[in-house]
């Protein structure tokens, strides 16, 4: 019986490791889901808490401004068109600003003629010369602030007492405002979600344009087969949806890219659907594909934004400017690892603009050659990629995601070779026993049937 006790322990073995394999194969991937959502899920100590509240990897945004180098043609009153140079980078976080005259356009001629005199009075043309840190972060002093707080007629309240992109931005805490994001507890699939900002769930924009969606684009449940990702953009008053355009690696990690394509800003041009970025009503303030009039955003300012250099715009105004070259270095783009949901790549470029329009009664305001013209400001590109660190946090969480099936397909194989050889024991064994008892039997009846010859001698 020493070869029947050793045939079921390979049996038992065999038996426990197939059905543990099975059962682990079957479930693993809800098993290791379910670690990673615990990782992920905002609450207080969680790992994903302490890396959206205080994001460990650096940020660099870099800031281009562009100088108007042929002023002087303009001011004389020659016909040209705008030419522009880029300068920087300069380090510094974003900031928009007003013009008086379009916030006025619509104020009764008398009003309009008061305010070009009050301008006259303080500026003999409308552009300004000032240093890169003035422009972006120091901000410069002018007159006209104090002026503009003094009409009452006004429908905005301009909260500043400079002129400069960035100006009360380096610091502030509630720059971008106040966001209620989902923290994906009840709903995984809905981890970062913003749901509400300022308080609302809705912005300037009308339908579903006016929507508060997209993530703030620290936290991703990203779906393997998503066509598209929304980032809730603040400083537009709205969500920017990027397109899946490709798999990518970066540090050695697989990665899903979704970039900018021409849906972004359309304007209802090429996609029905955005065209709830213009008024019903709007008549020419409905711009051209690929800038988005964010002007009710921006206390009542002619601000427009596009991609840098107008990449991907409607020739329409890309053509009154000399001297931009968009590039495909220019889009806007993501990549995120799909298991982890871990940005692995950001590229956010957006440019500032100034929509120029002749107004009549308000001379200063119209010294641009044509009548209509979208000026660049400057644009901007917030770059971030994953650390060392974080790469192989999540090289790690891989290698465990697809290397314990591996595993545990080992498992399954020994245990059925277990299984296999016990039970091929345990079918020989009896064999072995009627082989011998058959033997034995033989012998038996061989002795006991065949007698010798014996001789007696006398």
């Amino acid at each position: 019986m020493v070869v029947s006790k050793n045939s079921m322990w390979f049996v038992g073995c065999g038996m426990s490791l197939v059905g543990f394999g099975v059962l682990m194969s079957a479930t693993w991937s809800l098993v290791f889901h379910a670690k990673i959502k615990n990782m992920m899920v905002l609450r207080n100590g969680s790992t994903s808490f302490e890396i959206w509240r205080d994001i460990p990897i650096p940020i660099y945004l870099e800031c281009f401004l562009f100088n108007i180098t042929n002023v002087a043609d303009i001011l004389m009153g020659k016909n040209v068109p705008i030419h522009v140079e880029e300068l920087g980078p300069y380090v510094f976080r974003e900031r928009s600003t007003k013009t008086i005259a379009y916030t006025v356009r619509n104020e009764p001629l008398m009003l309009k003629f008061i305010i070009d005199i009050s301008l006259r009075m303080y500026h003999q043309n409308m552009f300004v010369t000032a240093n890169a840190s003035s422009w972006l972060f120091d901000g410069i002093q002018d007159p006209i602030l104090d002026l503009v707080e003094k009409i009452p007629s006004l429908p905005y309240t301009i909260p500043f007492d400079r002129f400069g992109w960035f100006y009360k931005r380096n610091g502030s805490v509630d720059a971008t405002g106040l966001f209620l994001a989902h923290t994906g507890a009840s709903d995984f699939t809905k981890l970062g979600h913003t749901l509400k900002w300022n308080n609302s769930n809705k912005t300037v924009f009308r339908g579903q344009c006016g929507e508060v969606q997209g993530t703030t684009g620290e936290l991703w449940n990203l779906e393997n087969d998503a066509p598209e990702i929304k980032i809730y953009a603040a400083d537009l008053c709205t969500y920017i949806s990027l397109a899946y355009s490709g798999d990518v690696i970066k540090k050695g990690l697989p990665g899903r890219e979704f970039a900018a394509n021409d849906s972004l800003f359309d304007n209802g041009h090429k996609y029905p659907q955005t065209a709830c970025y213009c008024d019903e009503n709007s008549g020419r303030d409905c711009l051209p594909s690929g800038a988005l009039n964010v002007s009710a955003c921006k206390y009542g300012a002619p601000a427009i934004v596009t991609r840098p250099h107008f990449l991907g715009m409607d020739p329409y105004y890309a053509n009154k400017i000399k001297g931009l070259q968009p590039a495909p270095k220019h889009n806007f783009k993501m990549s995120i690892e799909p298991v982890t949901g871990m940005p692995l790549a950001i590229s956010a470029q957006l440019q500032a603009n100034a929509l120029v329009r002749h107004v009549t009664g308000i001379s200063i305001n119209n010294q641009l050659p044509d009548p209509d013209t979208l000026v660049p400001m400057f644009w901007f590109r917030e770059e971030i990629e994953v650390n060392d660190e974080y790469a192989n946090f999540a090289r790690s969480a891989l290698s465990v995601r697809y290397g314990v099936p591996y595993g545990l397909y080992v498992m399954i194989a020994l245990g059925a070779s277990l299984l296999l050889s016990g039970l091929y024991k345990i079918r020989r064994f009896p064999l072995r026993q009627l082989r011998e008892c058959d033997v034995a039997a033989s012998q038996k009846f061989l002795s006991n049937n065949i007698s010798p010859n014996v001789t007696n001698s006398t």
